[in-house]
C-alpha cells in the first residue's frame, strides 16, 4: 500500500517535467561579481581573441543546461567536432559539469539526465545515487527514519536479480 502512495506521489512530482524548461537554481550573480574583483589576470586570451569571447561570455549560457556561468558554475570550451581543435568556428560555451557528464555520449541523452538533475535540485526530489562510497557514507547516518527497506543496493553485473518468464501458462523464475 506504501509502496502505491510513494509510486503515485513521485509521478505528480515529476507530471510538470519540461526537457526545454530552465531548471537551473538560482545564483548570487552580483555577490560573486564582487568578491572576484582581486582576480589574477596573467593568463587571460590573446587580445585578438579578446571580442569573440567576451561577446560569447556575455550572451550566451551554457548550450546544454541554458545556466548563467558564475564561479560556482564555471565556464568550458565544448567542441562541436571532437577531431579538430579549439578554433572559434568549432566551440560552443558549456559549464563544467555539463561538459565533464556529456563526454563523449549522446548530446541530447545528456542534457535530458541534467535538467532531470535541475529538476530533482529545485523541488528536492530524491535522485539516483550511482556512486557506492557516496551510498555508503550516506547510509551509515540514516538512523530509524522511513518505513521502507533502505538496506538494499544493486550493484551492475555483481547483483543477482530474479527475472520471471511465463513458459506454457505457467511462472517461472
Amino acid at each position: 500500500m506504501s509502496a502505491c502512495a510513494k509510486a503515485i506521489k513521485y509521478a505528480f512530482a515529476y507530471s510538470d517535467f519540461k526537457l526545454d524548461q530552465d531548471y537551473t537554481p538560482k545564483d548570487d550573480y552580483a555577490s560573486n561579481k564582487t568578491r572576484k574583483e582581486n582576480r589574477d589576470t596573467s593568463s587571460n586570451i590573446k587580445e585578438s581573441d579578446c571580442t569573440f569571447y567576451r561577446k560569447l561570455f556575455l550572451l550566451t549560457r551554457g548550450h546544454i543546461c541554458k545556466a548563467r556561468f558564475t564561479s560556482k558554475n564555471p565556464s568550458t570550451l565544448d567542441r562541436i567536432y571532437n577531431d579538430k581543435g579549439h578554433s572559434a568556428d568549432n566551440v560552443k560555451l558549456c559549464c563544467l559539469f555539463c561538459n565533464k557528464f556529456k563526454s563523449n555520449k549522446d548530446e541530447n541523452l545528456a542534457g535530458l539526465v541534467i535538467q532531470l538533475k535541475n529538476l530533482c535540485l529545485q523541488k528536492s526530489l530524491p535522485m539516483t545515487i550511482t556512486d557506492e562510497e557516496v551510498y555508503q557514507i550516506l547510509r551509515s547516518g540514516i538512523t530509524g527514519g522511513l518505513s521502507q527497506v533502505m538496506n538494499r543496493y544493486n550493484v551492475a553485473g555483481e547483483t543477482k536479480i530474479n527475472q520471471f518468464k511465463f513458459i506454457n501458462g505457467k511462472i517461472i523464475s
